[in-house]
């Protein structure tokens, strides 16, 4: 059931009407029980699965803080999370964990612990949203243990917090503190509050079925069989990295709005992020929440920036390659991760020696840009051989006139307009009259050049 989908729509209508008229606690039984039948939508089979990992980081906060030694706290935070985790790479790891080792060892995964894996998880796939809610589920029980929220006594609640259906399936990630005390809601919505729903709602309809899905038509065949084209690779690299963009900030501008509709706030995920000038700045502005939750539960623990500099630098390529992992059991995915860090390190020892060029912003946010888009092609491509060949045509490919259709290039500016002229708080005044009719302008364009298919969100499949 996608957020772009007619079904959906009905589904939300259904679910709010019901929100409206339910009173009391049995809100937040129709709002959990809503949120079930979302996610039992994609597989049924996976709904005690979800169920299993909440009530085993919501016993296990339970335990936590009925103990007042500090060691047996410690031990049961070790479970809890081991238990989760173990879970997540069952179902998302093992086989390329076994696979690494085969490249460097040439042990291969034995048939006991193939049949054995088998007969864990059967013939399902990697269960919708799972590297979501782990991390979820992981930050609950972190915070009870640092004593940062104190645990829920009811299942119900610690699953509906984990399940709620705006945000279950791809973020953003969201701490205890900020989403529990909001939940089941409220009805008593005011205009401003209607009015900024629907302008999110339009605003990530709009990324997602008119940007994302056109730049797709552009990136998705040449990624899958590469031209050898010098402009084919820079203008496929390109139309990834806003599709990217638009397919993830849409869904989540998407969860936002219909999120308001039941009197909820998200926290926020993006903040133009290919507009900044530095690479700090920009990890700063993509995937916020992702990036919140390991600087908090990875990089912090690791000892951050307090253990000297070499030390800064090696947890920040570390937590970086860790979060290449998140996204994927693949090479691709730990080079990605990887590279990042190593701009991140680049970037704060030019900072740190004051090795700062004079140059303009502009030229700074392309640079930064141009960055990011080449690390996008390990991000996208299927394997490393793929992604080193687009790389090699992008530096030295054959020289002439693209081969692809560049029409779907045109929604670059488009997305960005569209951002700025909804999201920005500092639009000047001449501007704040147009913004109210922005969401009907976008409006306007989904119908027109949306291609009427509801096509996955790219994240969906992390």
């Amino acid at each position: 059931m996608l957020f772009n989908s007619v079904e959906f729509f009905v589904f939300l209508v259904v679910v709010l009407a019901g929100h409206r008229v339910i009173a009391g606690p049995w809100r937040g039984w129709w709002l959990l029980a809503a949120s079930l039948l979302f996610y039992a939508y994609w597989n049924v089979a996976c709904l005690p699965l979800l169920a299993g990992m909440v009530a085993i980081s919501h016993f296990g906060a339970l335990a936590m803080a009925q103990q007042s030694d500090e060691r047996r706290r410690r031990r049961l935070l070790v479970a809890v999370i081991l238990a989760n985790l173990a879970i997540l790479a069952l179902f998302k790891y093992v086989d390329f964990a076994f696979a690494v080792l085969a490249d460097a060892v040439g042990w291969v995964m034995p048939d006991w612990i193939r049949q054995a894996r088998a007969a864990l998880i059967g013939q399902f796939s990697l269960p919708l949203g799972i590297s979501f809610f782990t991390f979820q589920v992981i930050a609950y029980t972190v915070d009870v243990y640092r004593r940062e929220f104190p645990p829920q006594h009811r299942l119900d609640k610690t699953l509906l917090f984990i399940s709620y259906f705006p945000h279950l399936v791809a973020g953003p990630i969201m701490r205890a503190r900020e989403l529990l005390p909001q939940l089941p809601g409220r009805v008593c919505l005011d205009r401003p509050t209607l009015a900024s729903a629907f302008s999110l709602m339009t605003l990530g309809l709009f990324k997602k079925v008119v940007v994302a899905d056109s730049l797709a038509t552009l990136s998705d065949p040449y990624f899958a069989n590469p031209t050898g084209v010098l402009a084919d690779a820079w203008a496929a690299t390109i139309a990834f990295s806003f599709q990217i963009y638009a397919d993830f900030s849409g869904y989540t501008d998407l969860a936002m709005g219909i999120s308001l509709l039941f009197g909820i706030k998200l926290v926020q995920n993006f903040d133009q992020p290919y507009l900044k000038t530095n690479i700090t700045d920009f990890w700063r502005a993509w995937h916020m929440s992702l990036s919140r939750w390991f600087r908090d539960y990875f990089y912090i623990p690791l000892g951050g920036s307090q253990e000297g500099r070499w030390r800064f630098y090696l947890n920040l390529v570390l937590t970086m390659t860790v979060v290449g992992l998140w996204h994927g059991a693949n090479y691709t995915f730990l080079v990605w991760g990887a590279y990042h860090g190593m701009l991140l390190v680049g970037h704060k020892v030019i900072r740190d020696r004051s090795w700062r060029l004079p140059l303009p912003a502009p030229v700074k946010a392309v640079t930064v840009f141009i960055l990011v888009a080449l690390g996008w092609v390990f991000f996208r491509s299927p394997d490393m051989a793929t992604a080193t060949q687009i790389l090699g045509q992008a530096w030295s490919g054959e020289r002439g006139a693209a081969t692809l259709a560049l029409a779907p290039l045109v929604m670059v500016p488009l997305v960005i307009v569209a951002d700025y002229l909804s999201l920005s708080d500092k639009l000047p005044r001449h501007f704040q009259q147009i913004r109210k009719f922005v969401p009907l302008v976008l409006l306007v364009l989904i119908f027109l050049l949306g291609s009427g298919k509801s096509n996955q969100f790219i994240y969906f499949e992390f």
